[in-house]
């Protein structure tokens, strides 16, 4: 089997609600040079539901063109600027919490948005007001972590990018110091993985404060997976599986999959080994993209070195993750395409082939241009 990762997701961090009205994020002693305000602090309002609100900064060096405005969840609403009139558009999509953020230069405002069916439109007028300090100009930086990126990977951006050094990063990714984290805490094989981390730490662009320690920015990845996990598990459970095997099983997935319609594909090789591989003369998964693992290729290994994550050595998953799965490799781990197939391939050009036997497969090697 031949990975192939491609994507990016480029919307941006872990959302928090303020709770009063006005909120410093920087030092009180840094000169202030402006203001971010959102002009409601909290709306109820019913799937298909629409409310404008405006987010606005009031300063002489930043501009209303910089903020930048999310929703934590954007299955329950979304959230869009409305083109010409300096306000943002929420549209409810089903019921559930989700908290509009708006940020710039890594200062937020937040406010929390509840869809209920058969809501009626209910807002709580008021503004949050959050500070932007000199500092906050000059000190911080975006930094994008593509899907499918491993965790020695997001060392290697962190340190070029000025955050922290990526030896801090690969050292805290193993320690025990995010044990806080339930979904951290819960791992009960930590022991055999090459970083604890790996696979919670969810691709995405973040705002970094430069120079900061690599415990404070893992720990804003991790809010950011914080946040999506009660979707995850909700629908993990749903189907007898942990987070964690539907995490690893969307690295696998990430890693091998030549685009999104193929990642479904190769969810239903994955789940169908895993289930009823014995009886097809399947018993392993072998992935390629497990073999060098935690490195990506084999000229990144140290001499000799054999991973303990080669699913070629082994049934069922590896120990954890391999990389950071994006929000499609993950719903194709919890929802693979129904298929008999076994085994795939891809050309170099990422061209996929399926196969329900052996023979079959041995065939799209050929075509494929691997044989």
């Amino acid at each position: 089997m031949i990975g192939r990762v491609k994507k990016t997701l480029a919307f941006l961090v872990s959302c928090t609600m303020l709770t009063t009205s006005t909120a410093v994020y920087a030092a009180d002693t840094d000169a202030v040079v402006g203001k971010l305000s959102m002009d409601t602090s909290s709306y109820t309002m019913a799937p298909g539901g629409i409310y404008d609100f405006k987010a606005s900064v009031s300063s002489s060096v930043l501009k209303q063109e910089d903020v930048k405005v999310w929703s934590s969840r954007d299955g329950i609403a979304k959230v869009a600027r409305v083109a010409g009139t300096g306000k943002y558009r929420i549209t409810g999509l089903k019921a559930g919490i989700t908290y509009i953020t708006s940020e710039i230069k890594g200062v937020h405002a937040s406010i929390k948005v509840t869809v209920e069916s058969g809501a009626k439109p209910h807002g709580v007028t008021s503004w949050t007001t959050s500070l932007i300090h000199q500092s906050d100009l000059s000190s911080t930086v975006n930094v994008t972590f593509p899907e499918g990126t491993n965790l020695m990977g997001i060392a290697a951006l962190l340190e070029k990018n000025h955050v922290c050094s990526a030896s801090d990063v690969l050292a805290a990714a193993k320690s025990t110091q995010f044990d806080s984290y339930s979904f951290i805490a819960s791992l009960s094989n930590a022991s055999s993985r090459y970083y604890k981390l790996e696979g919670y730490l969810f691709p995405d662009t973040y705002n970094f404060y430069k120079g900061d320690s690599a415990a404070n920015a893992l720990k804003r990845m991790l809010n950011n997976m914080q946040n999506k996990l009660t979707s995850i598990q909700t629908q993990a459970a749903a189907q007898g599986m942990t987070v964690d095997q539907v995490l690893t099983m969307a690295s696998l997935i990430q890693a091998e999959a030549s685009s999104t319609s193929d990642m479904y594909l190769v969810s239903s090789v994955l789940h169908n080994r895993l289930t009823n591989g014995a009886a097809h003369d399947t018993p392993k998964l072998q992935f390629d993209s497990t073999v060098y693992y935690p490195y990506r290729v084999k000229s990144e290994a140290p001499a000799g070195f054999t991973s303990t994550y080669d699913t070629y050595n082994f049934s069922g998953l590896p120990a954890g993750p391999i990389c950071s799965p994006g929000a499609s490799a993950i719903d194709a781990a919890l929802h693979p395409t129904s298929t008999d197939y076994y085994y795939f391939c891809h050309s170099a050009s990422g061209t996929a082939y399926y196969a329900a036997t052996l023979d079959e497969h041995n065939q799209n090697l050929i075509i494929a241009g691997l044989r």
